[in-house]
């Protein structure tokens, strides 16, 4: 049976890494760098919105994953959010 639950919960993690993607602004901060990581762990694709004013070391982790994307930019600045 812990082999069937193991095998529904990666199906799960797979249906939603095909269908899911999130945008997460801020994603180098406190909040964003606690929230990424959980996300990736569930199978979603992450693109994280930052404008990158503390640094971006929190996330040099997730650059190499296929399912991480990194867009630099200011949430107050319209074109950016709609660019982003």
């Amino acid at each position: 049976m812990p082999q069937l639950k193991t095998k529904l919960k990666n199906a799960r993690a797979a249906s939603a890494r095909k269908f899911k993607k999130i945008l997460v602004t801020g994603g180098a901060g406190y909040v964003g760098t606690s929230l990424v990581p959980l996300l990736m762990k569930e199978g979603y694709d992450i693109r994280v919105f930052d404008a990158l004013r503390y640094g971006v070391q929190p996330l040099f982790y997730f650059f190499g994953d296929e399912h991480f994307e990194f867009a630099k930019g200011d949430v107050r600045d319209e074109a950016q959010v709609k660019h982003a």
